[in-house]
């Protein structure tokens, strides 16, 4: 018997109880395998499903997002406190001239804003299909 089959995975017995028993075993590269992880990461998908929808063809298959509306509200409130902070700042600034510390120290805090913002509409976009 093979090692690889008596290695328990976490969610195998998930799955058996649904019904998947058999197993279909495909060699790849390291480079391929790192590609098939990284797809199946950005799809938010295990490489397991990942494969059977796309193995299957299943291309209205998504994977469902599991959010909290709650968290997603909070860290939008957070999120436009800090913007008006940002403007507080930026008026400051502005009416009073800044050095190159402060103008570098608000230029990173805007972008790391945005790319929070970026982050929350990207979770938004994605419950909404």
């Amino acid at each position: 018997m093979n090692d690889k089959t008596n290695i328990a995975r976490e969610g195998d017995e998930q799955h058996n109880t649904i019904g998947r028993r058999r197993r279909i075993y495909v060699r790849v590269t390291e480079n391929e395998l790192a590609r098939i992880r990284s797809r199946a990461r950005k799809a938010g998908m295990s490489i397991s499903a990942f494969a059977r929808t796309r193995l299957l063809g299943d291309a209205e298959a998504r994977p469902t997002l599991d959010i909290d509306i709650a968290e997603l509200r909070k860290a939008f409130a957070d999120l436009k406190h800090a913007g008006s902070n940002l403007n507080q700042c930026a008026r400051a600034l502005n009416t009073f001239g800044a050095d190159g510390d402060s103008a570098a120290n608000t230029d990173r805090e805007v972008r790391r804003v945005s790319a929070a913002a970026d982050n929350i509409c990207a979770l938004i976009s994605a419950a909404r299909s």
